[in-house]
């Protein structure tokens, strides 16, 4: 593929996404890892290769393992993942017992190691979805700064919702010194603004003395906000489980 060509694959793709609201990169990589599933499952779910990887990774993650009941019937998604979780117990199985068998520790050291022990020795990988949807991610995200230098992009974009917060803070860290990062960031500091003086009308037409209708735009203003700052719903992982970051700060002055 030329580079003329490449360029027009990752144009379109990128400015027909935004005619909706909402971030692009989020629906992009939301869209990918779609097509990604449904690959595995209709095409290669009887790969041996396929199968090994999963294997390693212990399968998906939460969010890509629910995902699968969102896939069209043709994909065989029930039966795709019946094979996937008969791997997967079975490994399970095998493990656990081999980790049981050791019964030279006390009790409570038994729980706290093997715990550690068994989820490595389980999950050897990531997710396999999550890795396909990191690489998508990235592309996309390089690829729209690049488009930016391109007037009829950026006027597109100046006019859209631009890109979520959590992924305006990715390329921060990862294209801090990219020609037009700070268009972007003069950008998404206008659509903050936007959306601030948005959602102010629409708290303010809810107080008893407005007289004034609440507009459409006002109305969705809230669930913009959800989109704008945290990103396209169960897009990113959950902190249920990390460290805080205090506690995060004090491991690494360690």
């Amino acid at each position: 593929m030329n580079e003329e060509a490449r360029r027009n694959r990752f144009y379109y793709k990128l400015f027909d996404r935004l005619d909706a609201f909402g971030c692009p990169i989020c629906r992009i990589v939301i869209e990918d890892s779609r097509s990604y599933l449904d690959s595995v499952l209709y095409e290669r779910i009887t790969d041996v290769p396929t199968r090994l990887s999963l294997r390693e990774s212990f399968g998906l993650c939460n969010l890509h393992t629910w995902q699968l009941r969102d896939l069209p019937g043709s994909s065989a998604p029930d039966l795709g993942f019946a094979i996937i979780a008969k791997d997967l117990l079975n490994r399970f199985q095998r493990m656990a017992g081999k980790f049981a068998a050791d019964q030279r520790r006390t009790l409570a050291k038994w729980f706290v190691r093997t715990r550690s022990r068994l989820r490595a020795a389980l999950k050897r990988t990531r997710c396999p979805a999550c890795v396909h949807a990191a690489r998508s991610e990235s592309v996309h995200l390089q690829q729209l700064l690049t488009l930016l230098g391109d007037r009829d992009f950026a006027r597109k974009f100046q006019d859209s919702s631009g890109i979520c917060l959590p992924h305006f803070l990715q390329a921060e860290e990862t294209h801090l010194h990219h020609a037009h990062f700070e268009l972007l960031r003069t950008l998404e500091i206008c659509n903050a603004h936007r959306l601030h003086d948005t959602l102010e009308r629409f708290l303010e037409k809810h107080d008893h003395r407005a007289h004034e209708d609440v507009t459409p735009a006002e109305a969705r203003s809230w669930m913009d906000a959800m989109d704008f700052l945290s990103g396209k719903r169960a897009l990113f992982d959950s902190e249920l489980h990390r460290p805080s970051p205090k506690r995060l700060a004090k491991l690494l002055r360690r």
